[in-house]
């Protein structure tokens, strides 16, 4: 079965954990001293992606049933 382009792809586990720890110390873990996986043209937006991915999707979760209940009893 092909995915839809919307479906979401899973956040690797090294870049979720690497979302938990500040900047600097992932930098120095992932950057040129470290592993050098760090690309400052993503991780930013990855990583701020990963912190609160969890909290953006029940709110939005919420929001859509609201919106059902309002549809239902209207």
């Amino acid at each position: 079965m092909a995915r839809s382009k919307y479906s979401s792809r899973k956040i690797p586990d090294k870049c979720r954990k690497c979302a938990m720890l500040n900047a600097d110390l992932a930098k120095e873990i992932h950057g040129q001293t470290g592993d050098n996986c760090w690309d400052l043209k993503v991780c930013y937006s990855r990583r701020s992606h990963a912190r609160h991915r969890d909290k953006r999707n029940q709110a939005r979760a919420l929001k859509r049933a609201s919106i059902v209940a309002l549809d239902y009893f209207c």
